[in-house]
């Protein structure tokens, strides 16, 4: 169906060794066999593919065949988990508000409930946030998703002791009169990075490597953040 175009495989990582070996052959090859069918056709289309797991990693645990990695692992890049680019979610959130609204008026949601979508890990990335915003409109009474509208799942993120109104202010709660200077966007970005790096702390239980780890920065990185924001003894 693919003809000259170009077909997208999903979750690759998760194919069978069966079916790898089935996988290798098309690519090498450039042709296969319909299911059914004794018939030989050639592939004329491109070949993308994704994985939810570095396939590194399933190469050395046994679990994906290095000669196909090799062979599928000619352009690569990587996307970062929504857990890992909480800067978007505020602009997702509004795009799924608008998806959801049905004719209905949204304002968009009260800082509380902002602040627990952004302390939130996000196991299901972007299909799960559409999924609570899909949930939290068709809940909500008003013209103002709050945190009364969000499922458990996501409030109970904030759960071991972390306050969300005494999470430091987000860039998305500034309105655009308190923007207009260098100084001030400096301190958005800030404002931003702090909420990240606590969020990933809080989440990690204050392991500074895992928490390293989750944000995509060397320890050694999150070491001098913590210094800048005078985070370090609150972080031991």
């Amino acid at each position: 169906e693919a003809g000259r175009g170009t077909l997208f495989l999903d979750d690759v990582d998760t194919l069978p060794v069966e079916l790898q070996t089935k996988l290798l052959r098309v690519i090498e090859e450039r042709v296969f066999e319909p299911v059914g069918s004794n018939r030989t056709i050639s592939l004329q289309a491109r070949l993308v593919f994704a994985s939810n797991r570095p396939l590194e990693q399933e190469v050395a645990a046994g679990r994906f065949r290095s000669d196909l990695f090799y062979r599928i692992n000619v352009v690569g890049f990587y996307l970062p988990p929504l857990r890992e680019q909480l800067a978007i979610v505020p602009a997702l959130v509004q795009r799924f508000i608008s998806e959801f609204a049905g004719g209905r008026t949204f304002h968009g949601v009260t800082p509380e409930a902002l602040r627990a979508l952004q302390l939130y890990h996000w196991p299901g990335n972007v299909r799960e946030l559409r999924n609570v915003i899909e949930r939290a409109v068709a809940l909500c009474p008003g013209e103002w998703i709050d945190v009364d509208d969000l499922p458990d799942l996501v409030l109970n993120a904030s759960s071991q002791g972390t306050v969300l109104s005494q999470l430091p202010v987000t860039p998305w709660e500034i309105t655009a009169s308190e923007v207009n200077t260098p100084a001030k966007l400096a301190q958005t970005k800030e404002a931003a990075e702090l909420l990240c790096i606590r969020a990933a702390l809080e989440r990690n239980k204050n392991n500074r490597q895992k928490a390293a780890a989750e944000l995509g920065i060397s320890r050694m990185t999150l070491y001098k953040k913590l210094h800048q924001y005078g985070l370090m003894e609150s972080s031991c």
